[in-house]
């Protein structure tokens, strides 16, 4: 995004209306994704990394594998409280970024996004869980598969 001249900083940027304007740009030309992930799996072919992707599970065949599972209603809280936001308008937003990056890296990758966990070694439920649980559930199955 910065390459692209997008100011990104912060850790709710993709919740920005610049964010959603940019994610929005994506969907009309797909070389931002194809790169990012490109270099990604760079990343992962070296081991030693912890990478967040929606599309990385899918593209290669090793690494450990978590998919964090949350309703739309957990993220629109924890939205809600992270950026003083109301409650339907988190949840529209969580909606819209979730539907818009289903279905484009459906006809990206051919990915069914939040559908086929196939590709995951564990699947960690973060509905009632903390940030700090979430990390240290991460953190434990990583332990018992490495």
């Amino acid at each position: 995004a910065i390459e692209a001249g997008f100011d990104s900083g912060g850790s709710d940027w993709w919740d920005t209306e610049i964010g959603i304007k940019f994610l929005q740009r994506r969907q009309n030309d797909e070389s931002f994704d194809r790169e990012v992930d490109k270099r990604l799996i760079r990343y992962v072919e070296k081991d030693g990394y912890v990478i967040t992707s929606y599309t990385l599970p899918w593209l290669v065949n090793h690494g450990i594998k978590i998919w964090l599972s949350g309703s739309h209603q957990s993220s629109a809280i924890r939205m809600q409280i992270r950026d003083n936001m109301d409650m339907q308008e988190a949840i529209r937003i969580t909606r819209e970024r979730y539907d818009v990056n289903r279905a484009f890296y459906k006809r990206l990758y051919g990915i069914d996004f939040g559908t086929d966990l196939s590709v995951f070694d564990t699947i960690i439920d973060t509905n009632s869980a903390t940030a700090s649980q979430v990390i240290e559930a991460a953190i434990r199955q990583v332990r018992c598969m490495a």
